[in-house]
């Protein structure tokens, strides 16, 4: 079937690739349902761009992807140093990333690499194409990557993917629709039927006006899947069978291995091929399109089903190259829980090697279906590891219920070192969930269940995990823990528990004010250099809080750009969202709100649907503190919402954290009976604690007329500030690069001079609601005056809204109702009240309708 209406989309890809050609790198995302055409578009750029040198790599939606499958067909066309790694089990992705990029960006002639059906593609290809996105840039490469957008679900790991890539100025996205009416009429009448009978049967989608008119006959067929099974049915029963055995091999399925389960005759072979059934691809058949495979694979009666995945499973099983997922896969359909037992813990290694966790989920979720006759220690060892993936991913709730079930597995063996090691885990899952008395009780009955074995490295883990309960009580028995840790790592030369012992040492020495760089460097190297990814995560995250919280932003921007580098490389989400979350603190710190606002809702709207509670507190707060700050009420919500995970995680860096902006919100509210109440318990639980985070909250205390000399000694600025040098600490604050807090200081000072270039500085950063309440206490002091100014945004305003009530008022003006206001911003009801009282107060009218005449007669005048 020719292609129509396509003819703009081909004019578009062939400029892209001229782009390319000129060394002008261009990534293009296109979508469309399954069946629009998007390979037939592709293939036909590929015939009108002959001179290219074109690579293509497959997802395959048949079965749980193989990792990297797409890498490795591509690579088998290069061949080369780039074959022989991608099909060794010893080498790290990183290296494979790296080769091929260096591949791509050697030519001088334009290279157009196909990335097809990547809605199927495993998390680590998902990351091959986002490095190769990022780093191909001013080469002569066009990259093309084709997905289904009709079955993405709002988790899907594309939508990450389509979400960055699409904001590079080199990309490109392409939507194709389905044909119009006036094409599928076109078609139709070389066939003598009705049109708009097959547009209403197909609704215009080219794979489904082919079969329909493939198998019309006298009369048109009332569903696709008829269409689809009518041409198959218009074979011979042994042409018919045929069919059947390449759809159970999958995408495609090779002559040779065809041959040994079914008959492959010349004249059956010609009978497929030019009924359409089936096409021929190299040594290979297939079917034209997944839909057609999998209708027919459907359709097969489950005993035959059974049956004819366990013959390709021999068959396949006595082949070297075929992928370990493909053989799980076969093997669970033909419901044969030994092979299953063999293959899908094989996989799932494999999967988590390349950094794939949610293939490797499913791999040893698919081996515990599957238990029948199985050894109880295996069983317990994929019950660990599946909880493992599981932590990867950032799923906590179903670790910690995998790793309970291991638990009383490893009980019931009576093996005490894993059964160890496995509570010692469960506790961090609740700590990651914020249940921090589960937490504490955990992580000691880890080491109880060790009483009476000879030193082990889980014994050794048990300790540094006590070692964190104890930060803010006992550094020096928390310091001691870690210690002896770090002795039996170097004991049973362990670098895992070794790059665990020194982070762990490193956050000890920080409570007390030491210099701890060499530390976390040190303890990075020793990850990175046994590939251990957790700890390379930790090790990245607690650097770069540390350099950030000591205001070394640069040098914290230095190892913010190394970890995201690492997690190009590796699919990381729980380290990565705490290294953004801290980046979003250190923006706010700066000053840098637009830049902790872009990156920080994009981490919140991700926390509140996929990350764990305690990754949640970083954007959170950081978030909710810039908003407060600038006027908007969501921002309380924020912080309310954060303090509501620290007081479960019960840890007193994040509950102290979280209070302290909660203080700030009574205080920027003119709340101050909240605000000292809030400051009393903060300084109640500041004993102990980081020095810096006692500063803060004595700071804060005195602010409020709280007293807050126990916290005495505090380190600079925070000794200058509490003790009445106001200036000198601010002029310290500036100099580090804080002008929020360098502004609050001369706030403090009660020097007229620096408290109206506090609000010149709150204003500049577009505090809204801190220079309000800035102004309000120099006039309850009598300063004479006071800069007059407002917000950047509000002065752009005629109505001198913020661009969310604007926003809000928009809504508003078209009738809609709080709670769908709500549902279309995103943000609570209450927050919705809240802005629509402040615009009818700043618009001076006392109701909804009133407030939209106003924005009309506005707009109007405009």
């Amino acid at each position: 079937m020719k292609l129509l209406e396509r003819e703009n989309f081909l004019t578009l890809l062939g400029e892209y690739a001229e782009d390319a050609a000129g060394g002008d790198s261009r990534v293009v995302l296109i979508a469309g349902e399954a069946g629009v055409g998007k390979t037939s578009l592709v293939e036909e750029c590929q015939a009108r761009t002959p001179d290219a040198r074109w690579l293509w790599g497959a997802c395959d939606g048949s079965f749980t992807p193989q990792p990297l499958a797409p890498l490795v067909d591509v690579a088998d066309q290069i061949g080369g140093e780039l074959a022989a790694v991608c099909r060794s089990d010893e080498i790290p992705r990183s290296r494979m990333f790296r080769l091929l990029r260096d591949e791509l960006t050697a030519s001088d002639a334009l290279t157009v690499l196909v990335f097809e059906d990547v809605h199927w593609a495993d998390e680590a290809s998902l990351d091959l194409i986002l490095f190769l996105s990022r780093r191909v840039r001013n080469c002569r490469l066009l990259i093309l990557a084709t997905y289904r957008d009709d079955a993405l679900g709002r988790d899907h790991p594309l939508r990450t993917l389509l979400g960055e890539a699409g904001t590079h100025r080199w990309a490109r996205r392409m939507a194709l629709p389905a044909l119009t009416p006036e094409a599928v009429t076109a078609l139709a009448a070389e066939h003598g039927v009705d049109g708009r009978k097959v547009y209403e049967l197909t609704g215009g989608n080219p794979f489904y006006v082919r079969e329909a008119l493939a198998s019309s006959g006298d009369q048109l067929l009332t569903s696709v899947h008829d269409a689809v099974q009518a041409r198959i049915c218009r074979l011979t029963p042994a042409a018919r069978e045929l069919a059947d055995w390449v759809a159970v091999f999958g995408a495609s399925a090779r002559l040779a291995d065809l041959q040994q389960v079914a008959t492959t005759r010349p004249d059956l072979l010609d009978e497929c091929l030019e009924s359409g059934a089936l096409v021929a691809s190299g040594d290979a058949l297939r079917f034209r399109h997944e839909l057609a495979r999998a209708a027919i694979e459907s359709s097969l009666p489950s005993h035959r089903l059974c049956a004819m995945n366990a013959a390709a499973l021999a068959v396949l099983a006595r082949r070297d190259d075929v992928e370990t997922a493909r053989l799980a896969h076969h093997a669970e359909l033909a419901e044969i829980p030994g092979s299953v037992q063999v293959y899908a813990p094989q996989a799932g290694r494999q999967a988590a090697e390349l950094g794939s966790h949610r293939e490797a989920a499913a791999q040893y979720e698919r081996v515990l279906r599957w238990t029948e006759g199985a050894d109880p220690r295996d069983v317990a060892a994929w019950t660990d590891a599946l909880a493992d993936e599981y932590g990867l991913l950032d799923q906590w709730e179903h670790s910690a219920e995998m790793r309970e079930a291991s638990i009383g597995r490893w009980r019931e063996l009576g093996d005490r070192r894993r059964q160890s090691q496995a509570l010692r885990k469960q506790g961090h899952a609740k700590w990651r969930l914020c249940e921090g008395a589960e937490y504490e009780r955990l992580v000691y009955a880890a080491e109880e269940v060790l009483q009476g074995e000879p030193a082990c490295p889980e014994r050794g883990w048990a300790w540094l995990s006590q070692a964190g309960t104890l930060l803010d009580e006992d550094s020096a028995k928390a310091l001691d823990l870690a210690l002896r840790a770090r002795g039996i790592a170097e004991e049973f030369d362990d670098s895992a528990l070794l790059a665990d012992a020194l982070n762990t040492e490193a956050c000890i020495r920080m409570i007390r004010h030491e210099d701890v760089t060499a530390l976390f460097r040190r303890s990075l190297d020793v990850a990175a250099e046994g590939n251990h990814e957790s700890q390379t995560g930790r090790a990245f995250s607690n650097l770069h809080a540390f350099l950030a919280g000591e205001n070394r932003f640069a040098e914290a921007e230095e190892v913010l750009a190394e970890g995201l580098e690492f997690w190009e490389l590796c699919d990381f989400s729980t380290y990565e969202a705490c290294l953004k979350g801290g980046h979003v603190r250190a923006l706010d710190r700066q000053g840098r709100w637009d830049e902790a606002l872009l990156i920080g809702r994009e981490l919140v709207s991700r926390a509140r649907e996929h990350l764990s509670p305690v990754n949640r507190l970083n954007p959170l707060g950081g978030v909710g503190r810039v908003l407060a700050r600038k006027g908007d009420p969501e921002g309380a919500e924020m912080i309310a919402e954060a303090l509501g995970y620290a007081e479960r995680l019960d840890s007193a860096d994040w509950l102290l954290d979280a209070r302290i902006s909660w203080i700030e919100i009574g205080w920027l509210s003119g709340d101050d009976d909240a605000a000292r109440e809030r400051a009393a318990a903060a300084v109640e639980g500041a004993q102990g604690v980081e020095p810096l985070l006692r500063g803060e909250v004595a700071v804060w205390a005195r602010r409020v007329g709280v007293a807050a000399d126990r916290l005495d000694p505090l380190p600079p600025p925070f000794d200058l500030w509490t003790s009445g040098d106001e200036l000198a600490a601010a002029s310290w604050l500036s100099d580090a690069g804080r002008p929020y807090d360098a502004a609050l200081a001369c706030l403090d000072s009660g020097d007229q001079d620096a408290m109206r270039e506090a609000v010149r500085q709150l204003d500049a950063l577009g505090a809204t609601a801190a220079s309000a309440r800035a102004r309000q206490l120099m006039r309850s002091r009598g300063v004479a005056a006071i800069p007059r100014g407002s917000r950047v945004a509000t002065k752009l305003d005629p109505l001198g809204l913020t661009s969310r009530e604007r926003e809000v008022l928009t809504l508003l003006c078209d009738g809609a109702s709080n709670a769908q206001i709500a549902q279309q911003l995103v943000i609570s009801g209450k927050t919705v009240d809240h802005h629509v009282s402040s615009i009818l107060a700043k618009l001076g009218v006392g109701s909804r309708t009133e407030a939209a005449d106003v924005a009309l007669a506005a707009a109007a005048s405009h």
